[in-house]
This record gives structure tokens, sequence and C-alpha cells, in this order.
């Protein structure tokens, strides 16, 4: 019975599998999403016109840097030695931190066309 105390419940798992390919999706989107989107702005206008938002997370660095955290909380739930309360809770914090950091992504990417879309009258 003591090791089965010790394992993830299929909840736990759903999760843990959810955070990490959410920051693996985010590892990727420098060079799968970014470029579409940036190829798509320079038809709008110069990318000097971007919105700060926009000009930070197209940068190749940020979203690597914003997956990180989501995936060390994962990892560090999945693989650590401290109690089953302390592992759920460190991969439904990786869950969410994962989830902010896809959603602060996109935002930045569709800012310029919130901003096209609420310049049209």
């Amino acid at each position: 019975m003591a090791a089965r105390e010790n394992e993830l419940s299929a909840l736990d798992q759903i999760a843990l599998w959810l955070s990490i390919f959410l920051s693996l999706g985010l590892l990727s989107t420098p060079f799968l999403l970014t470029p579409a989107f940036m190829g798509m702005f320079k038809d709008f206008a110069s990318l000097e016109t971007l919105p700060g938002l926009t000009k930070l997370v197209s940068q190749t660095w940020f979203p690597m840097v914003c997956a990180l955290p989501g995936l060390v909380l994962a990892l560090t739930g999945l693989l650590g030695s401290a109690s089953m309360f302390r592992r759920r809770l460190l991969i439904t914090a990786s869950f969410f931190v994962a989830l902010a950091a896809n959603g602060f992504y996109l935002c930045g990417m569709y800012a310029p066309i919130f901003n096209l879309a609420s310049a049209i009258e």
C-alpha cells in the first residue's frame, strides 16, 4: 500500500503531460509560429510600428525563457522526492504557469491584429 501512495493519479498525470506539452510547444514557437506572424506583420506595415509586447514575444529567447519555469516545475513534480501533496502542488503550478506563458505569447502576437481591428470604424 505504501508504494501506491507515492504514485501519481490519472488526473496528476494528465496535468503533468499537459504542462509538459504546453511548455514544449512554447519552446517551438520561435521556429514554427513566429516567422509566420512576422511575415504577416511585414505585409501590414513596418516592423518598427509593432507594439512593444509583440516585439518582446517575437524575440527568439523570450518564449524559451517563459517555457522553462513550467517545464522545471513539471519535472520537479515528476521526479521529486517530496511528499505527494507537494508534488501535486508543483504539477498544478506547472500547468498554470505553462498555460499563462502560452496565453502571454498569443496576446503578444495578436496585439497588432487587435489594434488593426479596433482602428476600423
